[in-house]
């Protein structure tokens, strides 16, 4: 072998690697892994029903873009409904004082997309929203705000017992009364989580069951809802509403989940 057939050899060879990458770049698909934690939160705030879940995510071959997580929640009697993530939670640092007493600080983001690396495990906090209930909220918000503008210019001194009677302020008050869907018994929760480049969503199944004594702690948080509103709704513009609520006001359901296999 002379020297020109050993250059045309290795010439030959420099193409491999371009082509091993191109390779793996269009042909090999990540697969990712959602497990999540011995318990789902179940709640319905000022923001409807919502679900958060604590999630460990995986990456395995290559890193993922994920595009988008919904969950699909079907009851027992055939009752479904489907949110999509709204929220990303994540913790960035504890705090351990004197004391010994630990604080948790996070960050919450919305959610867009997530990147999941091959190199480490990505633990979150995701919050799962009903499209449907905020757009109706939205509408209706916006209307009664609208209300309240022109109840205050044309009638200043009586704006806010007008504003209670208004048909905006009933359609508020009627959606949060109605749209309580949760119920006793058990569900299937199906989690979809769809990869950029990839048509096929990946599915977890996992099942959890709501008391009825759990059903009625929810409830509660309708009338906790209805009084943000009306607080809000008739305070002064330069004035802090005293009915104000944290997250921490109102009744959640911890309830156990388990993967169905």
């Amino acid at each position: 072998m002379n020297i020109f057939e050993v250059l045309s050899i290795i010439g030959a060879g420099s193409w491999l690697y371009p082509v091993g990458v191109l390779f793996y770049k269009f042909f090999v698909k990540s697969k990712i892994k959602i497990d999540l934690s011995d318990t789902v939160r179940i709640g319905y705030t000022n923001f409807g029903p919502i679900i958060i879940l604590q999630a460990a995510v995986s990456a395995k071959k290559k890193d993922a873009h994920i595009e988008k997580i919904e969950v699909t929640v079907t009851h027992e009697k055939g009752e479904t409904h489907n949110l999509p993530w709204k929220l990303l939670d994540e913790v960035q640092s504890t705090i351990t004082s004197s004391s010994g007493e630990g604080s948790v600080l996070t960050k919450d983001d919305a959610a867009i997309a997530l990147k999941i690396s091959t190199s480490f495990l990505s633990q979150k906090r995701i919050i799962f929203l009903d499209n449907e209930f905020l757009k109706s909220s939205s509408t209706i918000s916006r209307n009664l705000i609208k209300s309240r503008k022109l109840l205050e210019k044309n009638n200043p001194n009586n704006w806010k017992q007008e504003i209670i009677k208004s048909k905006e302020y009933n359609a508020i008050v009627n959606l949060i009364t109605n749209y309580m869907y949760w119920k006793k018994g058990s569900y299937e929760i199906e989690i979809k989580s769809y990869v950029a480049g990839q048509k096929r969503a990946y599915v977890e199944k996992y099942s959890f069951s709501i008391e009825q004594y759990e059903i009625e702690d929810l409830m509660e948080n309708i009338k906790i809802i209805k009084e943000i509103i009306k607080s809000s709704l008739t305070s002064d513009r330069d004035k802090k509403s005293e009915g104000s609520k944290s997250i921490d006001d109102y009744y959640w359901v911890d309830t156990e989940i388990t993967r169905k296999t």
